[in-house]
C-alpha cells in the first residue's frame, strides 16, 4: 500500500512538473519568431527556445517546424509575398536585447529607445504567453500584437519600436516561393546606455519555405581540427597500406 501512494504522489509531482514546463513560453530570454500577413491581419508568434542554448549549440539547427510551422493555421494559405518576419528575444532585468536585422552592421536609434522598445517587447512576450502555447495566432489589430506594438501599426515597419531608424528588422517572405533565401543576422544590444553599437552574434538565421527557421553558428571550425583530420586521414592510408 505504501508503495504504492508513493508511485502515485511522484506521478502527480511529474504531472505537475511536465504541467509547468509547458506552459514555460514567451519567457525572457527565449528567441521568439514573428510572422505576419499584412492583408489577412494576423499574425503567428513562435517561441523558439532559450536563445542561450540556441547560440551555444554548434551547427545547423531547425526550429519552430512542424507542429510550431509559421504556415499553419491562420497562414496556412497565405502568399509569401504578404508575409514579414522578424525575430527578437530580451531580458528587461539585466537590460540584454537581441533582434534580427538584413544589415551586417546594426546600431540603436540612440539611448533613448531601450525603454520604449524593450517595454514594447516584454508587453508582447505576456500577450502571447496568456495564448497558451509554443506558437499562437493573434489578430493583428490587438493593442499588444507585434504589429501594434512593434510596427506601429505599420508606421515602424522592421525598427522594433523606436529602436532601430532603418526598417531592418524584420523581411518580406516573397523570396521563398522562388527558390530564394531569407537570411538575417541577429544583434545583442547590452545596456544600451553604455553603447548603442549592436554585436553581430556568430549565426545565420534562415526562414525557411516549409515553415520553420534554420539556425547556423558561423564559428569557424578551428585549424587544430583540420590537422587533426588529415593525421587521422594519414593514418588509416599507412595502415590500409600495411594490409
Amino acid at each position: 500500500m505504501k508503495k504504492k501512494m508513493i508511485a502515485l504522489l511522484a506521478g502527480a509531482l511529474m504531472t505537475v512538473a511536465m504541467a509547468g514546463n509547458a506552459l514555460a513560453y514567451f519567457e525572457n530570454d527565449h528567441l521568439i519568431r514573428v510572422v505576419y500577413d499584412k492583408t489577412a491581419m494576423k499574425e503567428v508568434a513562435t517561441d523558439l527556445g532559450s536563445i542561450s542554448t540556441i547560440l551555444s549549440t554548434k551547427g545547423v539547427q531547425v526550429l519552430g517546424a512542424g507542429a510550431d510551422s509559421y504556415l499553419g493555421g491562420a497562414l496556412a494559405t497565405s502568399s509569401f509575398s504578404n508575409l514579414n518576419v522578424a525575430y527578437y528575444a530580451v531580458n528587461v532585468a539585466n537590460m540584454d536585447l537581441y533582434l534580427s536585422s538584413k544589415a551586417d552592421t546594426q546600431s540603436l536609434n540612440g539611448t533613448t529607445g531601450w525603454t520604449a522598445g524593450s517595454s514594447a517587447i516584454a508587453n508582447t512576450l505576456s500577450r502571447y504567453a496568456g495564448l497558451g502555447g509554443s506558437t499562437v495566432t493573434l489578430g493583428m489589430g490587438d493593442a499588444s500584437s507585434y504589429w501594434a506594438k512593434l510596427d506601429g501599426t505599420g508606421t515602424k515597419v522592421g525598427k522594433f519600436n523606436t529602436f532601430y531608424s532603418a526598417a531592418n528588422g524584420e523581411m518580406n517572405l516573397a523570396a521563398l516561393a522562388t527558390g530564394g533565401e531569407v537570411k538575417q543576422n541577429l544583434f545583442f544590444f547590452d545596456n544600451p546606455k553604455t553603447t548603442v553599437a549592436g554585436v553581430k552574434q556568430n549565426l545565420t538565421i534562415k526562414t525557411l519555405s516549409t515553415g520553420g527557421t534554420e539556425v547556423a553558428s558561423n564559428v569557424p571550425v578551428p585549424p587544430a581540427l583540420f590537422l587533426m583530420g588529415s593525421g587521422l586521414l594519414g593514418l588509416v592510408g599507412i595502415r590500409r597500406k600495411k594490409q
